[in-house]
């Protein structure tokens, strides 16, 4: 049994996370999302933890482009595809 590949989408405050997570959803993509409360800077902070513990622990991060939510869906889907 293959298990799927884990993909963790974070950024800071208007990122546009929630957008690209509903493209996903559009183009037919399961994808689940938890909205957090946070302010910018508790958000900023939790985002650095975040991916420095994942280096830490080997994954690699990759960076989604500022381009607009159909683009930033499509660089996902690609990049999961060669992974």
């Amino acid at each position: 049994m293959q298990i799927p590949n884990f993909y963790v989408i974070t950024g800071g405050p208007g990122s546009g996370k929630t957008t690209v997570l509903a493209e996903l959803i559009r183009l037919g993509h399961y994808t689940t999302d938890s909205e957090r409360r946070q302010s910018r800077e508790e958000a900023e902070r939790t985002e650095h933890a975040v991916a420095q513990t994942y280096t830490e622990l080997g994954y690699r991060i990759v960076r989604l482009p500022l381009i607009n939510p159909a683009e930033r869906a499509e660089f996902i889907l690609r990049h999961s595809i060669q992974t």
